[in-house]
């Protein structure tokens, strides 16, 4: 890499964290590009050479967030083999993540419910679709070594691992109770262990209720947004 464009990412990143700093501290509406620019020690007009627009660095800090994640998430997943223990390892993750960088992620709802031309694929969406796919894999390999079933709707589990995490996540914060992080995974586990290992026996059925209560919130959780 040469230092010229070396230098240019190292501004890029400047930008970058000085404006996750500035969107976390007054908002996305409040924040100004006057303000971004100075916590990142930059005359403005030099910022808006990198950065259009606010929904535009948005994207930038949004993108760094999850590419960061994916990073720190196939890290944790790679402490065991057994993959029921590998995800209970993302769920506890993604919980604790969503929890502690709660308005991080709320900035890309911003973007993507703006309806600018920021939004859509430019929202940090490519990223966020990579770091999915963690849980794609990681059922993938459970199947492939005979621990998961085989006949698992993937798109139904991952919407409902992520849908139900990310609902966790919301009344944990309403409720400013962090602390139930562990009880919140324990019981999610509970409800998808029988289902992920196709036993079928009468916790199973009872746990098909469980299910359809985590589906119904699911849904509920979209009507938010």
């Amino acid at each position: 890499m040469s230092t010229k464009r070396a230098k240019l990412e190292q501004r890029e990143k400047r930008i970058v964290v000085a404006a996750r700093s500035v969107f976390l501290k007054h908002g996305f509406n409040k924040a100004k590009m006057s303000q971004i620019a100075d916590t990142a020690e930059l005359a403005e007009g030099t910022l808006y050479l990198y950065y259009k627009n606010k929904n535009a660095i948005v994207k930038a800090v949004v993108a760094d967030h999850w590419q960061h994640i994916t990073g720190e998430a196939d890290r944790a997943l790679s402490a065991s083999e057994n993959s029921f223990e590998q995800l209970q390892a993302l769920a506890e993750y993604h919980l604790t993540m969503m929890v502690k960088h709660w308005r991080v992620i709320e900035l890309g709802y911003v973007l993507y419910y703006s309806h600018s031309d920021d939004a859509g694929e430019n929202s940090g969406v490519d990223f966020k679709r990579t770091y999915a796919a963690l849980f794609d894999r990681l059922i993938e390999r459970g199947q492939d070594k005979g621990t998961f079933a085989k006949d698992l709707s993937l798109p139904f589990l991952r919407d409902l691992f992520y849908g139900t995490l990310e609902y966790a996540a919301r009344t944990l914060i309403l409720h400013n109770k962090p602390e139930d992080i562990e009880v919140n995974i324990v019981q999610l586990m509970n409800v998808l262990r029988p289902h992920l290992s196709g036993e079928t026996t009468a916790q199973a059925d009872t746990d098909t209720a469980v299910l359809k209560r985590l589906e119904r919130a699911v849904r509920k959780l979209e009507r938010l947004r």
